[in-house]
């Protein structure tokens, strides 16, 4: 039998168990709920359990980038791609132009084009120093896009809109954000809203059909009725912006990693934009930190304006009458070092105390190697119980983790 995937397995156990219930209802009487406990991947899948049950936006944000990395790859595992962004910092450190990540600025675009055009909840993840810079307010950002459709009628002055309304940059192929190519009755353009650039192809000056391409091949890749074309947002247009928390729909709810970490990093960012501001050359006009980045105190008060839950030890001193404190009793996966007999012997004490154990496995490979480990083990605890001792399944969870009051033990192959 091939090994199924989390959304089939361990995802609906979870919830016939009614994980996370005790956060849930909390919620319903409170706004900000600090979770402490929480360890490993029992962050994603209580997040994940969230979205299953109410479809609401959730703004997930960790520590930093490499983490963020880990919790958008667990999200999409557990709900599928469609339904989970990923919001990055522009910047690698204020004012600094030259650092500047461009595919990063695509990625913010494509979240920020999602969340004004389509209405249907998304899980966006991020982390607190791309949470620093401040965004183009709904209408502003509007006024920097064109929707393009299949059949619409553009005029030949077009390619002029293109330079001069959207300052992109005419060349002979387009390889990254910004750009744009004519030929005959084709205009290749690369949109800041998505990661791949769009063929259009006219008939007269009718658009008849719209294809996204492979830059390196040229060749089409998929075909599509419509798209946003959007320009740079950090440099079209000099608007008043605002905290991307501000952008999220009003029923929208925050979970977070250790929020006090991030608080500081925030608080550190904006320190830096001021130092950064004051070497700059002031014969030049610049926007100023308060205008570009979000300061600590401002941070706070978005987030009381939003339900919230924080999975963190420590607490953030903030809307101390809407708070509640959760305690979840929970371990992390134990380390084995590849000990076969050390793991038997964890397993068979688990079974004594009726906990259901499960194993992630990144393919069916491994899970019969295991399972062929176990079965040689077994004798020497004269085991003559023919019921699996765990239950497999496929998934890219990153931690493993036990949950006592659940009695469940969720554990990674990539761990033992």
């Amino acid at each position: 039998m091939d090994l199924q995937n989390i959304q089939q397995t361990l995802l609906p156990r979870l919830l016939k168990l009614n994980f996370g219930t005790e956060i849930f209802k909390e919620l319903e009487k409170k706004q900000h709920i600090l979770v402490k406990g929480v360890v490993g991947s029992a962050s994603s899948l209580l997040v994940a359990e969230y979205f299953l049950a109410l479809q609401n936006n959730i703004l997930y944000v960790t520590d930093d980038k490499e983490n963020a990395h880990y919790l958008t790859t667990e999200m999409e595992d557990l709900l599928g791609k469609e339904n989970v962004l990923y919001f990055p910092s522009t910047y690698l450190e204020p004012y600094q132009i030259e650092k500047t990540q461009n595919a990063n600025l695509v990625l913010r675009t494509e979240v920020i084009n999602r969340l004004n055009t389509n209405y249907s909840p998304k899980v966006i993840v991020t982390h607190y120093s791309a949470l620093s810079e401040k965004v183009l307010k709904e209408d502003d950002f509007k006024n920097i896009s064109l929707n393009i459709s299949v059949g619409d009628l553009l005029d030949f002055d077009f390619s002029e809109k293109l330079l001069n309304d959207f300052h992109f940059n005419l060349t002979d192929f387009v390889s990254e954000p910004g750009e744009f190519a004519v030929r005959g009755g084709i205009i290749d353009v690369f949109s800041y809203s998505n990661e791949k650039p769009y063929r259009i192809s006219f008939f007269g000056n009718e658009v008849e059909n719209i294809k996204t391409f492979d830059i390196e091949t040229q060749l089409s890749i998929d075909k599509t009725d419509s798209f946003q074309l959007v320009s740079n947002m950090n440099f079209s247009i000099q608007k008043n912006k605002i905290s991307f928390l501000e952008l999220l729909p009003k029923n929208s709810i925050i979970f977070s990693i250790n929020a006090h970490h991030g608080l500081m990093q925030i608080k550190n960012f904006y320190a830096k934009a001021e130092e950064n501001f004051a070497k700059l050359n002031h014969e030049i006009k610049h926007q100023t930190p308060k205008e570009l980045y979000i300061s600590e105190d401002e941070f706070l008060d978005n987030l009381s304006k939003l339900q919230w839950i924080d999975f963190s030890n420590q607490n953030i001193e903030a809307n101390e009458q809407k708070k509640e404190i959760v305690n979840l009793i929970q371990q992390p996966q134990p380390t084995f070092h590849k000990n076969f007999e050390m793991l038997m012997e964890d397993f068979e004490e688990k079974k004594k105390n009726n906990f259901e154990i499960w194993i992630s496995f990144s393919s069916e490979k491994q899970k019969e190697r295991l399972e062929e480990m176990f079965t040689s083990l077994k004798q020497n605890y004269n085991d003559t119980d023919n019921q699996p001792i765990f239950q497999a399944f496929k998934s890219e969870l990153h931690e493993g983790f036990i949950d006592f009051k659940n009695k469940i033990a969720v554990y990674t192959d990539h761990q033992i």
